[in-house]
Order: structure tokens, then C-alpha cells, then sequence
């Protein structure tokens, strides 16, 4: 079951959990040793015989209102909000990289083209400035969860040490959990 801690007595190891109106009191022994939790603190927990067995941690619940709503219109065109990292990787950065991949694969190395004119060109162009302006706002928003300006998505054009930096920022640091100047957190998935 998922409830809230009601009270703890940091002495005893002991206190209440509420759960869907009922609370539920927890003996010493049912508390893992390293949780030390605080009223209000989401937990889940498992009722043996009407009384409280194994207890764990739980994630908390983000209600709405209080993460960022996603849509792929914000997504990919705002320069506003924040992205998560996990939105980061599955909605932005494999796929992108997958379809560079399938080009290359696919039709570069058979040697497949568009035939060259001025109608292909300024088609190409055009998907090419729509695709790097998608770039530019998702990680300016993964620079934004961060608690980072914008502006640091220009240190990819930094030779060699760039690219690098903003991998390891963007893609294998965690952002701000709390509201942070740029807005409301994304939701975490």
C-alpha cells in the first residue's frame, strides 16, 4: 500500500502511517535502519494481518500543477521550461541520433540521393533549419533544468571539450527537483 507518515519517534523506531483514511501504527523493527522519515513523507508499505509488516520508501507523487505538463509542441519548438533527463534520452537524443544513423546506413551507403535542384535544396535546407532550431530548444531546456541559462548550449561549438561538457551536463546529470528560476520541474518518468 502507498500512505504518508503521520508520526515518528526517532528513539523508538515506531510511529504511524495514514493510508486512504485509516492509520496504521508501526512497531519498532518495521522501519529499515536507514530511513529516517519526516510527517508528510510519501511510503509504501505492506499490511500483514491488519497491522504494518515491510516498509519501504516510496517516489513522491506529482500532482499537477507542480511539474511542467509535456507536449511535443513545447517540446520542440519552446525555448521555455525544462526538460527531464529521461525525456532528454528517450524523446530527444537516441532518437535524433538513430535517424542520423539510419541515414548513413540506410541511404548514404547505397547511394541513395535526392537528385540535385534548386526545389530539393531549399527542401533540404528547410528540414535542416526546423531540425537544428528542435536541437537548440530541447537542450536549452535540459540546460534550464540544470538551473543553467540557455546560453550554454553555445559551448558545443567549443572544439574537442564542448561537446563532451554538455553530454555529461545534459545527459548524465539529474536537474533541480524543486521549482528553480526557469519554472516548474518536469515530470520525472
Amino acid at each position: 500500500m502507498r500512505g504518508v507518515f503521520v508520526s515518528f519517534d526517532p528513539v523508538t523506531r515506531s510511529g504511524t502511517i495514514e493510508a486512504g483514511g485509516v492509520v496504521y501504527a508501526f512497531p519498532r523493527g518495521s522501519l529499515p535502519t536507514f530511513m529516517n522519515p519526516q510527517v508528510g513523507d510519501p511510503v509504501n508499505f505492506e499490511l500483514r494481518k491488519g497491522e504494518v509488516g515491510a516498509i519501504w520508501a516510496a517516489d513522491p507523487v506529482q500532482e499537477p500543477g507542480t511539474y511542467q505538463e509535456f507536449s511535443w509542441r513545447w517540446f520542440l519548438f519552446s525555448l521555455g521550461g525544462r526538460v527531464s533527463l529521461s525525456q532528454f534520452w528517450i524523446r530527444y537524443w537516441l532518437p535524433t541520433r538513430l535517424l542520423v544513423v539510419a541515414y548513413f546506413v540506410g541511404g548514404g551507403a547505397m547511394g541513395l540521393s535526392i537528385a540535385n535542384t534548386p526545389y530539393n535544396n531549399i527542401l533540404i535546407l528547410t528540414v535542416f533549419a526546423i531540425l537544428m532550431w528542435v536541437c537548440v530548444a530541447v537542450e536549452v531546456k535540459r540546460w534550464h533544468d540544470r538551473d543553467k541559462s540557455g546560453l550554454w548550449v553555445l559551448i558545443a561549438v567549443v572544439p574537442l571539450v564542448g561537446p563532451i561538457w554538455a553530454l555529461i551536463e545534459n545527459g548524465f546529470m539529474d536537474g533541480s527537483a524543486a521549482a528553480n528560476r526557469y519554472g516548474l520541474p518536469p515530470l520525472r518518468t
